[in-house]
């Protein structure tokens, strides 16, 4: 027997009567995670000018001869005619060099003991004692009238290197998955390749940050291409103190001492923490009416005496770590034919279909050799507390 109802039928009754109550589902599906990969984007991933032909990729590294030295042990005598430097190889015979007020003229060489034979108190100057680690100032060479040539020095070129990696994700959906009207996608493999995508593109990034070793690979195990924290050098450890304005100028400072003001960072990387912090530098200078309605501040640049800094800020770096980049300096590429593509991996026979997305990338960081300073820095130790 039928069940009625007094008067027009409602979603209760007609749920009670059960009939069919349609399910409203969206047609779009939300994913809040995050999803930005900011250096890898700002670095691009055809940045390294050369075409990529090995899976080996050095680069070459080449230095003046240094206009400073250190004496490697005190000078106790205003008449010792003989010096040790750290290194004697970059003096020339006349050399005339200043320590602390005193001209010497570099008389003869012995760069296998890192000895200089010197005239104490050249061109009237006053001999005087000097400490150990004493700068050495290279003035040039006083050449006497018809001397002969001096001899030709030349610096050594280094060859950094780095290896090729491949990356690689598979996305899949059964036979059934693409028969069915999907929940959301219109083409749920596109979708679930997108995600894949998203996620290599995050690793990658965080790996150009943080992959500390390079490694050749092997028959079993694959190459490994190292990222900033084995190529930089220059790390300064805040030993869990505050980030200050003045350790930033310091670092800056250091690069415009070695490498001169064109070859500065400009850009700092920085995590939410480091943000925030750098950000409250500016606090005390803010001044609101009364009737403003809001308050707050933001650093987005950083104007040091040695060029202007970029404020980026970025989820994949850690915590307690801030990055001072050159960004022209750090580059990558794929190896020739090998840069991101997807191809049908799917298996004959199996109910399933199968996508594999592959790239083979290197990451090149120039002005950098992992043992020497460059034009880089690592800040870690950064206290998220205070």
């Amino acid at each position: 027997m039928a069940t009625v109802y007094a008067g027009h039928e409602s979603s209760y009754s007609a749920e009670t009567a059960n009939v069919i109550v349609v399910r409203q589902l969206e047609t779009h599906i939300d994913n809040f995670q995050p999803t930005d990969f900011p250096l890898l984007r700002q670095v691009g991933f055809n940045s390294y000018p050369e075409t990529v032909t090995n899976v080996k990729v050095e680069w070459q590294r080449d230095e003046y001869i240094p206009l400073t030295d250190a004496l490697a042990a005190a000078v106790t005598s205003t008449s010792a005619t003989q010096v040790t430097v750290d290194y004697a190889e970059y003096f020339a015979l006349n050399d005339v060099v200043l320590v602390d007020s005193e001209l010497l003229l570099v008389t003869s060489i012995d760069a296998t003991n890192n000895y200089l034979n010197v005239v104490r108190g050249f061109a009237g100057s006053t001999a005087a004692t000097h400490s150990n680690d004493a700068t050495v100032y290279r003035l040039g060479a006083a050449r006497p009238e018809g001397s002969s040539p001096g001899w030709s020095q030349q610096v050594a070129l280094s060859q950094p290197y780095n290896y090729t990696q491949i990356w690689d994700a598979t996305a899949s959906i059964t036979g059934t998955e693409d028969a069915l009207k999907n929940y959301a996608p219109d083409d749920l493999m596109a979708y679930r390749i997108d995600k894949r995508m998203a996620e290599l593109y995050q690793m990658m990034e965080q790996a150009l940050f943080y992959n500390s070793q390079r490694y050749a690979g092997t028959a079993a195990y694959g190459r490994l291409s190292a990222g900033m924290d084995y190529f930089i050098a220059d790390k300064n450890n805040l030993s869990s103190a505050a980030i200050t304005f003045d350790d930033i100028e310091d670092a800056m400072q250091d690069k415009f001492s070695a490498f001169g003001l064109s070859n500065v960072p400009d850009s700092l990387w920085l995590n939410a923490w480091v943000k925030r912090k750098i950000s409250s530098w500016g606090l005390p200078t803010i001044q609101t009416g009364r009737t403003e309605s809001a308050i707050g501040n933001e650093i987005t640049v950083i104007e040091t005496n040695f060029g202007t800094v970029s404020v980026n800020l970025d989820h994949l770096v850690q915590t307690s770590h801030a990055w001072l980049l050159n960004m022209a300096t750090i580059q990558m590429a794929p190896l020739q034919g090998r840069g991101f593509q997807s191809w049908d991996a799917s298996v004959p026979g199996d109910d399933l279909r199968k996508e594999r997305i592959l790239g083979e990338y290197v990451f090149v960081i120039k002005g950098e050799d992992g043992s020497n300073d460059g034009l880089n820095v690592k800040i870690y130790g950064i206290s998220t507390t205070t």
